[in-house]
């Protein structure tokens, strides 16, 4: 029994060493990221608002449990995350707050209504829509991300891509536009362009995961 006990205590010490590393949401926002691609110190410290010494420190705390890597080059240090799951486990901890949370699901419906040309659609009418008729699908993250895996059909326009991708849209079919879930604001504000500029564009807060597990 002693030994059993042991055990267990063992295993649920390294999943508190995974939360502990996971609590805090200046590490949360560094790991989401790093999905989008491997970064230097500097460049996550100016897109998240920190010092370098800062961002250093949280970026210590997620290496120790496992979460990022780095690698030298050159003068830069750059870090990635350390398995792809790290994506899918961010996209979790999202539902499950969206679920018992009444204040995220606020915040999301606000920033849903911060402009009068955003259109958004939950998952169920978006498929619906597409299998009823003819529409433009778009994954607006980076073509790395796309290229591992997306939702079938889709076409990749990153989202600083978009302005001078327009060429590519059709203005008689309805656009639904997806990146990286709620963690992601650019499919909110890529349906609130392309509606200023004339398109029928949707925004639908989902990722390709939560798309492949509707389906």
């Amino acid at each position: 029994m002693n030994q059993d006990r042991q055990y267990m205590d063992q295993v649920f010490s390294e999943y508190v060493r995974i939360g502990k590393a996971l609590s805090s949401e200046k590490r949360i926002e560094l790991l989401h990221r790093l999905t989008h691609g491997e970064k230097t110190v500097e460049q996550l410290a100016k897109i998240s608002n920190m010092t370098i010494a800062n961002t250093s420190r949280h970026l210590q705390v997620l290496k120790e449990a496992n979460l990022v890597e780095n690698h030298k080059d050159g003068k830069y240090i750059y870090y990635r995350i350390s398995t792809n799951r790290i994506e899918s486990l961010l996209n979790e901890i999202h539902l499950i707050s969206e679920e018992q949370s009444p204040k995220l699901r606020y915040i999301e419906d606000q920033f849903d209504q911060s402009d009068p040309f955003i259109k958004v659609l939950s998952a169920e009418k978006a498929m619906d829509l597409e299998e009823k008729q003819d529409v433009q699908l778009v994954d607006l993250r980076v073509s790395k991300e796309f290229e591992l895996e997306h939702i079938e059909n889709a076409l990749n326009i990153p989202y600083h891509k978009l302005e001078n991708s327009i060429d590519l849209l059709q203005k008689n079919q309805p656009i639904i536009l997806y990146c990286r879930g709620r963690f992601c604001p650019y499919a909110n504000q890529a349906s609130a362009y392309l509606n200023k500029l004339g398109f029928d564009a949707y925004s639908v807060n989902i990722t390709h995961f939560e798309w492949h597990r509707h389906n």
